[in-house]
């Protein structure tokens, strides 16, 4: 029988959901673009290096809930379970608050400690990275994408993307009123911005969060999936940590293993560029994770086979149009960074290629996930975290960023590839038509 929330995803839904992203993206490419330009490809890769890093600790604070959320809220609202629909959610809360205490207290011990060996002159804070003096934006970015999952898994697709994209918008707004009044940026600057962004943003999800609830009745909190939520948040949480370490891996490791940290801020402008594909990407599974647990409830296969036959055709259109103008314009693309970007269009198309391919083949990743495999995407995450950690460590001395580069495409293709054989495996699903 079709679920129908598999239904639910029309063409119409997708396309203003891709709208959406590009938005996003623009607003995205944009914020990095002025960094870029205001900070020198150090500092701009120094700030990365501080973004990368609050995104691997978050999934820690989270304990995985705002991956679950997507997989369980949607089945409570199917099945009209509204009091596990309150508990789930009460839950996670509760958790959010712990860790971010947590956060909180390491974060100022670790300040007091830096600011006691500068006192006895053991070691200055100007020596120390940026990020010991970020650990206040780490609750901050765990509720906002808390909440933001909760928008996702109540069919609320649009104020999830929304309230995303406003995010980096405030940001620039600061930089740029900050600019206005004469003053010369730091990189503290840009990440109190981002602070303030991410408060007001965490405001509005939580207003929208509280009008959509309203519809639904008040009832009892109901507790009594806890053990089940304990165990899928704790495996997805190893799976976001492990795929977010996946993606920081490459430019930890430059500025570890490469002899040149300008290289740093040249990674960051390609994954910027890049990151049109992974809009695409990002527009359709939005659009797809929230239905993938009640089609498998409902044992609705063929409606989702049929959605996942739409998806690719989907991807298949944006995604080359996507590789045709980066072809041919590429370079001008580059060129809004500023003159130490310019020589990368080679690294970009290589870049591009493997995403494409990793493109049409994701949706396996996000049927994994949510339809109760998640060891497998465990192993195949730890499986890409090994081979790229050992291809950064065998190419990035010698080759710097272009071997960064081929390290991280080679893992990309070798994970999905395995994800795509699993998903038949196990769900008898197609992800390329035919495999």
């Amino acid at each position: 029988m079709d679920s129908p929330q598999t239904n639910s995803i029309t063409l119409k839904n997708k396309i203003v959901i891709l709208c959406l992203f590009s938005i996003n993206y623009l607003i995205n490419y944009f914020f990095n673009v002025f960094l870029a330009r205001h900070f020198t490809p150090e500092v701009y890769g120094d700030i990365s290096l501080v973004i990368m890093g609050l995104s691997l600790i978050v999934p820690f604070v989270l304990i995985g809930n705002h991956l679950s959320s997507i997989r369980f809220l949607p089945q409570y609202l199917s099945l009209n379970q509204i009091d596990k629909f309150y508990g789930f959610q009460y839950w996670s809360a509760k958790i959010l608050l712990i860790s971010s205490i947590i956060i909180c207290i390491v974060g100022i011990a670790a300040i007091l400690l830096a600011l006691e060996l500068e006192h006895t002159g053991i070691y200055y804070t100007k020596q120390y990275h940026p990020f010991l003096f970020s650990f206040w934006l780490i609750p901050l970015f765990a509720m906002m994408l808390f909440q933001s999952s909760i928008l996702l898994a109540m069919h609320k697709q649009h104020f999830s993307v929304i309230s995303s994209g406003l995010y980096p918008t405030i940001a620039v707004l600061t930089l740029m009123l900050l600019v206005f009044f004469d003053k010369k940026l730091t990189i503290y600057d840009a990440l109190i911005s981002v602070g303030i962004a991410t408060f007001i943003i965490i405001i509005v999800q939580r207003a929208s969060i509280i009008l959509l609830c309203n519809k639904y009745p008040d009832k009892l909190l109901s507790l009594q999936d806890q053990p089940i939520w304990q165990r899928v948040s704790l495996q997805m949480m190893l799976n976001s940590v492990l795929f977010v370490g996946i993606s920081a891996v490459d430019i930890f490791m430059l500025r570890i293993l490469g002899n040149n940290h300008a290289q740093i801020g040249q990674f960051s402008a390609l994954i910027a560029v890049n990151g049109l594909l992974l809009l695409v990407q990002n527009a359709s599974s939005t659009t797809l994770s929230p239905v993938i647990s009640p089609s498998v409830h409902h044992n609705a296969w063929q409606a989702l086979q049929n959605t996942l036959n739409k998806t690719l055709g989907f991807r298949i259109i944006i995604g080359l149009g996507i590789m045709i103008f980066f072809y041919f314009f590429g370079k001008n693309v580059l060129g809004h960074f500023g003159p130490y970007y310019h020589s990368l269009h080679g690294l970009l198309l290589l870049l591009l290629s493997s995403y494409f391919i990793s493109l049409c083949c994701n949706t396996a990743i996000t049927l994994l996930t949510y339809s109760g495999h998640q060891q497998s995407i465990v192993k195949i995450a730890v499986l890409q975290l090994s081979l790229v950690i050992a291809l950064d460590c065998f190419l990035i001395p010698s080759y710097g960023l272009t071997g960064a580069i081929i390290a991280l495409c080679i893992s990309v293709l070798s994970a999905h590839i395995m994800a795509v054989i699993l998903v038949r495996r196990y769900l008898k699903l197609k992800i390329l038509y035919i495999l």
